[in-house]
């Protein structure tokens, strides 16, 4: 397996708030991440921070992964509210989180906010979460497209978040295989970046750290508006 990972903190924002993760277990195994923070500049890269750090002690489960990871995305709300209780200037404090457990021949993710899952394979790319936003409800149902979710007015209303009232993660997983890349993003690239675009990247003849640089300036071009976190894994 190749890891690649790049962050940005975008054309408008003062500040970075995503963080990321990626560790390397073994030729076969690894742990990688993206946390998106809200709540103010310290509340949010806070919070983003806490979420990924919390991962630094990840002891691999050996049975029922995707339970035992929407467990650890649960613990980490709990120690996010506990922050949060000890100091209430960070009201409001949150962050998503996205993260994937590989251990071939299988991927294991748990997630929860609108920080995003795919999987590129064959030419194609697979997205395998849902947006907890008003626009991820309607997407996933086929009420508006892609585009459509974009410029909605409630895209940046989190209904689920690492913080929120409602935290509640998805988990999943699903085999890999040889040429498959995996990514992780947060919402500065997907909602500034058409998935063809997306395609067209990671479909490209280069190393895998140019690819997601040029994921990184793709998002910069269209604007920037968002700080831009992707993180990647060519098996």
């Amino acid at each position: 397996m190749i890891t690649a990972s790049c962050t940005h903190k975008g054309r408008r924002r003062h500040s970075n708030e995503d963080s990321l993760f990626v560790r390397r277990f073994s030729a076969s195994a690894c742990l990688l991440a993206v946390a998106d923070g809200m709540g103010g500049e310290v509340g949010g890269d806070l919070a983003s921070r806490q979420a990924v750090g919390a991962l630094e002690s990840f002891v691999a489960p050996k049975t029922d992964i995707p339970a035992r990871l929407t467990d650890l995305v649960s613990d980490i709300h709990s120690e996010v509210l506990t922050t949060v209780e000890a100091q209430p200037e960070l009201q409001g404090m949150g962050t998503t989180l996205v993260l994937a457990y590989i251990k071939k021949p299988f991927l294991y993710w748990a997630h929860v906010g609108d920080s995003r899952l795919y999987l590129f394979r064959d030419g194609n790319l697979i997205r395998i979460t849902e947006d907890h936003t008003v626009p991820g409800r309607l997407l996933a149902s086929g009420e508006i497209t892609e585009e459509m979710a974009r410029e909605h007015p409630m895209r940046n209303l989190l209904l689920r978040c690492v913080g929120c009232r409602r935290c509640e993660p998805e988990s999943g997983s699903f085999a890999i295989k040889a040429t498959d890349v995996v990514l992780l993003c947060s919402d500065g690239l997907y909602g500034e970046v058409a998935s063809e675009t997306i395609v067209s990247v990671l479909g490209e003849t280069k190393p895998l750290m140019n690819k997601c640089q040029d994921l990184i300036d793709a998002a910069l071009k269209a604007g920037g508006a968002d700080n831009i976190t992707v993180v990647a894994v060519q098996i």
